[in-house]
């Protein structure tokens, strides 16, 4: 892949997203995060060049650096890999969205850095809806006790959940998408000083394309924007 071939694909890709997001009825939009894991730094800026303003990363140390070099640019970061807590304290920064928080206690620990910091960190709730144990995230019968458990922080703010899709049938990945819709749905009416609700980041390159039709409003996406061309959905 060269530069012009992910510009190319962050025009069609977006173009793509728009149109499933109209059809779904998504009046706020989706907001396309291009994951650059292990992507060379000339590719990332092509797309910042091509109009992308939000980057995923999964290391700690990465998403330090990715902040340094673009640092003053407008570009929104996110967090989207497995949080380690001897790490917290690289991640939270203002701008950054935190995208894997999957228990009560890493909701806590980013709560106590945060505050050390002077900030109040956003994140998402990361649901294990598949209920596949071979996946992070909080199983759906237990995101009423975490909501209860996040009131005394007063550094973090929920601002939405997320998931990863299942692998399997169009209808299997359905199922989780329209599971995963209620519960944001549901999520929008707990209202508290610490939870202001209003993404629901499901789909990823391989399965973004039912995710948006199902009500997502915002995806993660790498490989079919940096490593291959787009072939549509």
């Amino acid at each position: 892949m060269d530069a012009s071939s992910v510009i190319e694909n962050y025009h069609r890709i977006n173009g793509h997203i728009r149109d499933l997001a109209e059809k779904a009825g998504t009046k706020e939009g989706v907001t396309l995060v291009g994951v650059i894991k292990n992507v060379p730094m000339d590719l990332v800026k092509a797309a910042y060049s091509a109009g992308l303003r939000d980057f995923g990363e999964n290391r700690a140390k990465a998403l330090r650096l990715d902040r340094e070099e673009f640092s003053g640019q407008g570009v929104n970061f996110h967090m989207i890999g497995n949080l380690q807590s001897n790490k917290i304290k690289d991640i939270v920064a203002k701008g950054t969205l935190i995208q894997s928080v999957g228990s009560l206690r890493m909701a806590g620990l980013i709560d106590e850095s945060s505050a050390s910091a002077g900030i109040v960190s956003e994140y998402l709730l990361q649901v294990n809806v598949a209920n596949d144990e071979n996946q992070g995230g909080i199983g759906v019968r237990d995101i009423d006790g975490f909501l209860c458990g996040i009131g005394g922080f007063h550094n973090i703010k929920l601002r939405g959940i997320m998931a990863i899709l299942p692998i399997g049938s169009e209808t299997k990945i359905k199922q989780s998408c329209k599971q995963m819709h209620k519960l944001f749905v549901d999520m929008k009416k707990h209202v508290s000083h610490n939870t202001d609700i209003k993404y629901l980041s499901m789909g990823m390159s391989g399965d973004y394309g039912i995710a948006v039709s199902e009500g997502s409003n915002m995806v993660r996406i790498g490989s079919s924007l940096f490593l291959r061309p787009f072939l549509g959905d």
